[in-house]
């Protein structure tokens, strides 16, 4: 996942926004900004457990998709 912190002026203060798969979050300051970035890329990177019969739907979904 690409995540793009930039700053930004507007009407003669500064914002600083993330954007991150088309969502966009602004903060007042740059510290947060980053503090947030980070917490979003470690949660993205985390494992995840997705249920067995979540992948078995999604399985089926597909195939249907395909025309198996």
């Amino acid at each position: 996942m690409d995540i793009e912190i930039q700053k930004l002026t507007q009407e003669g203060q500064d914002e600083w926004r993330v954007e991150a798969c088309g969502m966009c979050v602004s903060f007042k300051d740059q510290a947060s900004a980053i503090a947030f970035a980070d917490k979003l890329k470690e949660r993205v990177e985390a494992p995840h457990c997705i249920p067995e019969e979540v992948l078995q739907q999604w399985v089926r979904e597909h195939a249907r998709m395909c025309g198996d």
